[in-house]
């Protein structure tokens, strides 16, 4: 992943991360941000989402809003990768991230009681 927002307080404004999901990735189970909008623009791929049990296949050069209080998954069900951006207002999303890779390093298993912890504190409520 690669933060495009810098480490200030202005990121607490806007998020925006580079995104690459490896093929037949499942991504996230369904979840809301209750404080936060979610967009994401394909690059390249395909990447699925369902948003309020909706399917939409978005392929490079389609952006997807997702309201806030809106239950969402994605994930890259295609054979190639997918990569994309990430969008979130407003910002700060970096620091859920930070918290995921210190919790679980690169290689190791998710605890999913440390898993819906990290959520809690970054305001995702899984559903």
């Amino acid at each position: 992943m690669l933060i495009k927002t810098p480490n200030s307080d202005s990121s607490d404004h806007l998020f925006v991360a580079e995104q690459f999901m490896p093929p037949m990735f499942a991504g996230p189970p369904s979840h809301i941000h209750d404080e936060m909008d979610h967009a994401f623009f394909i690059l390249e791929g395909t990447l699925r989402l369902v948003v309020t049990d909706q399917e939409y296949l978005a392929t490079a050069g389609s952006f997807v809003f997702v309201p806030r209080a809106t239950v969402h998954s994605f994930g890259n069900a295609s054979e190639l990768p997918t990569r994309f951006l990430e969008i979130n207002v407003p910002g700060g999303f970096e620091r859920y991230y930070r918290d995921l890779s210190g919790a679980f390093p690169a290689g190791s298993a998710v605890d999913p009681t440390r898993m819906r912890e990290i959520q809690q504190q970054h305001g995702i409520r899984p559903v």
